[in-house]
This record gives C-alpha cells, sequence and structure tokens, in this order.
C-alpha cells in the first residue's frame, strides 16, 4: 500500500473515503460514465465507488486509521470552504487565528493523539500518587506530636515513613519523566534525555525545579532507608547520612517551590495555579526549616520541632496534591510547572485515537478549548463543566468526581497504613491473615478504581451505566469508613504505651 506523504500535492487531491481508488472515464460530453468507443457500457462513478475494497481494518491494522481520520478532517473542512480567501490558497496562514502565536501550541505539544494521551495519563498519576503519599505522611509526622513513642510504635512509623516517601519519590519521578518527554523523539526516555530539545521548549525555571524535586526526593529516601537500618549509627554517621540529607532536601523542596512561583508569577492571583505553587514554596519553606534547624536544637525540643514542620507542611502538600487533581480535570496537564501545556490544549486543535478491541475499534475524541471566534459564551461554559456534546466528545471529571476520587486516594492510604499496622500488632498467625486479608482487598480494589479512572472520566447518563457507578461510589463510600473507623481504633491504641512494647 503506498502512503502519500503528508502534505504532497497529492495529499489535497487524495478521496476523503478509506477505499482504493480506480481512474473512471467520462463520455465525449464530459459526464462521467457513458459508453466505450467499442460499445461496451461503463460503470457509473458511485457503482465503482461501491465496487471497491474496503481498506479500514487494514488501515487500523497498519497503525495508518488514526492519522487517515485526521487527514480526512481537515480534508472535508477544506471542501466546505474552511480555508480563508480562495480555496487552497496559502493565504489561509494569515487569518487572525494564524498569526496567534496560541495557534502553534497544540501541534507543537500535542503533535499526535499518543502524545495526547501519554500528557493526559502521566499528570493524573503525579497528582493522585502525591495525594496518597501526602496522606500518609501526613500521619507520620502528625503521630509523635500527639502520642508517647514506643519501640514498636517507632517500627511501624518509620516503615510507614518509607511507604509514604516511596509515593513521594514516584510522584516526583513521573513530573520529571514528563519533563523529559516533552520532545517527540519517536521513543521513550526514563532517564537521560537529551537536554538540547528539551531546553529549546522549556523554561529554565520548570527544569531546575522538577530535577531538584526528584534529587531532593531521593536524598529523603536515603535518610529514610538509614533510619530503618537494624544498627545504631554514630554521630558523625547520623550527622552524614541522616541530618545533612534532611537538610539539603528541605532546601531542594524550598527551591522547587520557588521555581514554581517565577514559573507562575505573571499568573492572576484568582487562578488555581498561583495558589499552588506559592503553598508549595511554603511547604517547601517548613521543610528547610524543620530539616535545617531542628538537629540545632536540644533533642526532646527538636525532635518535635522537626515533626511540627514537616506535619504541618505535609498537610499543605495533601491540599496542593488534591488541588493538582482539579488542574487535570481542566486539562492542565502541565500542572504547575510545564504551564505550556495547559496553553497549548486551548488552542482549539482536535485528536482522535483508535484502540482495536475485540468485537471493533475504540474511538476516543478529546478536544481542546474553542476559540473565541468559532463558538459563543454558552458553548464555553458548557464545555467547561464538561458536556458531553455531539461528535463524541468526553465529557470532563464533575467536581463531585474529583471529591469521590480524593476519598479513593484515601482509601488507598488508609488501606497501606491498617495492612502495615495489622502485621506488627496482631496477636497470631490467624490474626495476621484474617486482618490483612480485608485490609489488602481493599487495597486492591482502590488501585483498581484508581487505574479505572486514569482512563474513564465519565459514564453515560443512562443505565444501567448510571447504577452501577452509584452502586460502585455507595460501595467504596461504606469500605471507606469501615478503614477509617479500623484506623482509628489502631490510634486509640497508641494511646496505651504498654501496648506498644516490644
Amino acid at each position: 500500500m503506498e502512503i502519500v506523504p503528508r502534505g504532497s500535492p497529492a495529499d489535497m487531491e487524495a478521496p476523503p473515503d478509506a477505499r482504493a481508488s480506480e481512474p473512471v472515464s467520462s463520455s465525449a460530453d464530459g459526464r462521467p460514465g457513458g459508453t466505450s468507443p467499442g460499445g461496451s457500457p461503463r460503470r457509473t462513478v458511485q457503482a465503482s465507488v461501491n465496487d471497491l475494497p474496503d481498506l479500514t481494518g487494514r488501515l487500523i491494522k497498519e497503525g495508518l486509521h488514526e492519522e487517515y481520520l485526521q487527514y480526512r478532517a481537515r480534508y472535508l473542512m477544506w471542501r466546505q470552504g474552511g480555508a480563508s480567501g480562495a480555496v487552497g490558497e496559502v493565504t489561509e496562514l494569515g487569518t487572525t487565528r494564524r498569526q496567534s502565536p496560541e495557534a502553534y501550541l497544540h501541534e507543537l505539544w500535542h503533535p499526535t493523539p499518543q502524545k495526547f494521551d501519554f500528557f493526559y495519563t502521566v499528570s493524573y498519576w503525579v497528582a493522585v500518587v502525591g495525594v496518597v503519599g501526602a496522606m500518609i505522611l501526613t500521619f507520620v509526622d502528625s503521630a509523635p506530636l500527639v502520642h508517647k513513642p514506643g519501640k514498636l510504635h517507632k517500627t511501624v512509623l518509620l516503615r510507614l515513613d518509607f511507604v509514604g516517601d516511596l509515593f513521594f519519590t514516584l510522584s516526583t519521578y513521573l513530573s520529571y519523566f514528563e519533563l523529559i518527554n516533552t520532545p517527540e523523539t519517536g521513543g521513550v526516555c526514563y532517564i537521560f534525555p537529551d537536554w538540547g530539545p528539551i531546553r529549546e521548549r522549556v523554561n529554565l525555571e520548570s527544569v531546575v525545579g522538577v530535577v531538584v524535586y526528584l534529587l531532593a526526593m531521593l536524598l529523603y529516601d536515603m535518610a529514610c532507608v538509614t533510619r530503618l537500618m537494624p544498627v545504631e549509627l554514630s554521630p558523625l554517621a547520623a550527622i552524614v547520612f541522616v541530618q545533612l540529607p534532611t537538610a539539603i532536601g528541605g532546601l531542594g523542596f524550598f527551591v522547587g517551590g520557588f521555581c514554581e512561583v517565577i514559573h507562575n508569577w505573571d499568573r492572576s492571583w484568582r487562578k488555581l495555579e498561583w495558589w499552588i505553587s506559592v503553598l508549595n514554596a511554603l511547604a517547601g519553606f517548613l521543610f528547610l526549616v524543620g530539616g535545617g534547624l531542628g538537629p540545632f536544637l536540644p533533642a526532646a525540643v527538636g525532635s518535635a520541632f522537626g515533626n511540627a514542620c514537616f506535619a504541618l507542611a505535609l498537610v499543605v502538600y495533601t491540599i496542593t496534591s488534591t488541588l493538582l487533581i482539579v488542574m487535570w480535570r481542566s486539562n492542565d496537564f502541565g500542572l504547575t510547572l510545564l504551564r505550556q501545556l495547559n496553553a497549548a490544549l486551548r488552542a482549539g486543535a482536535q485528536h482522535v485515537s483508535i484502540s482495536p478491541t475485540a468485537d471493533g475499534v475504540f474511538i476516543r475524541h478529546d478536544t481542546g478549548f474553542p476559540m473565541p471566534s468559532q463558538t459563543d459564551a454558552a458553548s464555553q461554559a458548557r464545555d467547561r463543566r464538561g458536556s458531553g456534546q455531539a461528535g463524541g466528545r468526553i465529557g470532563r471529571l464533575s467536581t463531585r468526581g474529583v471529591a469521590f476520587l480524593v476519598l479513593y486516594c484515601w482509601l488507598f492510604a488508609a488501606g497501606i497504613m491498617n495492612t502495615l499496622a495489622a502485621w506488627f500488632l496482631a496477636t497470631g498467625p490467624s490474626s495476621v491473615a484474617l486482618t490483612m486479608f480485608s485490609d489488602v482487598l481493599w487495597l486492591f480494589v482502590a488501585a483498581i478504581v484508581l487505574v479505572i479512572h486514569s482512563s474513564l472520566t465519565s459514564v453515560p447518563n443512562q443505565q444501567p451505566y448510571r447504577l452501577a457507578m452509584l452502586a460502585m461510589r455507595g460501595t467504596l463510600v461504606l469500605a471507606t469508613v469501615h478503614q477509617t473507623l479500623i484506623f482509628a481504633r489502631w490510634l486509640e491504641n497508641l494511646r496505651h504505651p504498654a501496648w506498644w512494647s516490644a
């Protein structure tokens, strides 16, 4: 099958149907059809088209159907007078829309449907994983402030601290993963990118902020792993492997938050990214103060001071991570350090992605915010509310959906904490098995629901889909209440230090 390069002259002359074409002769008066000089009847144009083979299945198999659908949409728009001036003239480039700098943003940042899906999925997990990690770490740093620690108490908290750090590290790595894959290189980069193409399209503060966040979390991980080791550290080893990485990590989070403020400083204070940036900078400052000043204070005061600073900072990070889900819900996939992505999706372009299924294909049609010249204010308001429209547009997650998503994050975090508590606090093997089975079961259910939400943001407002969604939400709310009560009972046990002693 011959593929015509995009942009070639044949690209404008190709028929908008995915069928093979044949030359059709015309009669002596110029009309198609007629009879040949030998008298044999010629097929009409319609009959010729109907006899051609359907190549749709082959295009899907070859991975070319998405590109064909996008070409066909452009071709039909051109045929319907979508171009300004004479049909097909390059004067269309001189219209108001093409003169706008934002007109090129979508083609730069979302050149293919696969790229759109990449940013869509990665930004979702940056926010969700950050919420789960912040919830766990908030408890870890708050518990020592209100409960007298025992030996087992400390063991459980250290392991929860390690799990929370892993989630936070994964969130910062996913931000880094999104950054290094912003250029269209034809492959996926995981660790060491070519920084040249990245610096051509990403601001310096974005690169510094993302990289510093990741390095700071790696330092926190080193300190956490050191505290988990079953050895007594010397004063020098404690300074080198615990106190110093914690202080530098706090500095890194402060620098990362400062980069966010710089990146969004020209935004209005009414914008969500402005508030998230300022709050993240405040939380980073608390990390810096808690990790930098705590070791220089007396032991009893310094430990409480550090825990208080970290606990307050993590409450702030829980709030800002939740607000990142709200930004993702608004298609701001760049979040707070890649604002170009947020502007690109408002350029008004469209993407169609095709996925083969067992009995056909699944078509996903994603549309950016329309330009003011393309729609009225009422239509734009409907788009922002996420209402579905004709043409297969997928609605966005509602505000209620965001609230339930945060609830599922808490169910996941509570399941992790209850599972670890059951492992260390159970009185026998049977008690461990029964208690952990319930916790792990709901842990996996919450994980599956979070995975589903990464690709499905709305369901049809019809039965039985709506009933299934309401039943799922009701079941998960009851599970969240159940896991929260188990968590509260575990907290009540912390009030009895003798019960925690080894």
